[in-house]
């Protein structure tokens, strides 16, 4: 889903919160952290810094093109 997201220049809810202190779990932390490694990596492979323009193709649609 992530890489969907990414290659379309989209955002995505990771629904993850401070706690009360305002301080975020060290184990949310890392996976952001991680996130963001995947990310720095495979930017390039997920469309680069250009917008995806392309149209979205539903498998309705690509039947009826058939």
């Amino acid at each position: 889903m992530l890489a969907e997201v990414v290659s379309k220049n989209g955002n995505l809810l990771l629904n993850i919160g401070p706690r009360e202190d305002g301080t975020i779990a060290d184990w949310l932390s890392s996976r952001l952290l991680d996130l963001g490694r995947w990310l720095r990596i495979t930017s390039r492979a997920c469309g680069g810094p250009e917008p995806w323009t392309g149209i979205f193709v539903t498998p309705e649609r690509a039947a009826r093109s058939t």
